[in-house]
């Protein structure tokens, strides 16, 4: 899939876009911001691409899991129609190899059967050399009742123009913003403009993620949900999640962002701020390989406040 995206822009003017691009096709400012493209090729399939941000070898961590997210929902949403409220259930993420380049994402809808309460999809991923990885997911269904739901913008016919990274409205400006949109230009110029380094180091920034070693062999860490890396529901969308459990695992293990093999994550309910905390246990520390749990929970919340599970796979010892 070609690079539609034009002249570099800097993270500022990349921002304003997202936001604007929001407003005008709907989705959410992530998935614009790392320039998410495509859109559903027939019934049931769907074509998405995400390029490494500029200067940087590989998508973030992030970025392919928000890009294998948004594949299954078009799959799904191009099989099943768009009137429909669908919140994830369970998502997993492997990667056999780290990408290099431009990833793409084909999703396909596995058969649904009438009256179902939830729906099956999955998606290979690929860059220019082969295989990368593949994800899967379930879906409840949920009529959209009187709610009015906003397609997305990558449930429409792929275009090679599609909304990615495309210029907002000319008369876009700070001061036009509303409080979410300019929460989210505040965090791609003050905490994303503080990362230094590495790939996934402005989706660290962009999380608040930090770590700490525990007394019970446990890692504890702490991130944080604001609008950047809110979905059009206002929760934390699933390619977040899956950068927050990834990288608390890595944590607890001492492995590198690239190591990622397996995330298996299973929702018990919508994953909301403004803070969150998650805990990571070991499960098995191999020479070349590694299993930690993590849950993830409110950072205020009262006990059996529990938001989330997954257990990840990760190759150490490199």
């Amino acid at each position: 899939m070609s690079d539609v995206r034009g002249p570099q822009r800097t993270p500022r003017q990349r921002a304003i876009d997202a936001i604007g691009n929001t407003r005008e096709s709907g989705g959410f400012f992530y998935a614009h911001f790392v320039g998410v493209r495509g859109g559903a090729t027939a019934a049931g399939r769907s074509e998405l691409a995400v390029l490494p941000a500029p200067g940087q070898p590989r998508p973030s961590t992030m970025a392919v899991g928000t890009l294998a997210d948004l594949a299954l929902g078009s799959a799904l949403r191009s099989a099943l129609g768009t009137g429909l409220l669908m919140p994830t259930v369970d998502l997993t993420l492997t990667l056999v190899r780290e990408p290099r380049g431009e990833v793409v994402a084909q999703g396909f809808a596995l058969p649904t059967a009438t009256g179902s309460a939830t729906a099956t999809a999955s998606c290979d991923l690929s860059d220019s050399d082969g295989r990368v990885g593949l994800a899967s997911g379930t879906f409840a269904l949920r009529p959209a009742a009187a709610r009015s739901v906003r397609s997305m913008p990558w449930d429409t016919a792929l275009s090679p123009t599609g909304p990615i990274d495309q210029p907002g409205p000319p008369s876009l400006a700070p001061v036009d913003l509303s409080p979410e949109e300019r929460a989210c230009l505040e965090a791609v110029l003050y905490d994303g403009g503080r990362a230094s380094g590495g790939v996934d180091a402005v989706d660290d920034a962009l999380l608040g993620f930090s770590a700490f070693p525990h007394e019970t062999e446990e890692t504890l860490v702490e991130a944080r949900v604001g609008p950047a890396l809110a979905n059009r529901a206002g929760y934390l969308h699933g390619g977040a999640l899956i950068a927050l459990v990834a990288r608390t695992a890595q944590a607890a293990l001492g492995a590198q962002p690239t190591d990622l093999h397996t995330v298996t994550l299973q929702f018990l309910r919508p994953v909301t701020g403004p803070e969150l905390s998650g805990s990571a246990s070991v499960r098995r520390r191999g020479r070349s390989s590694g299993v930690v749990a993590v849950d993830v929970a409110g950072l205020r919340a009262g006990q059996g406040d529990l938001l989330a599970t997954a257990l990840v796979a990760l190759k150490v010892g490199r």
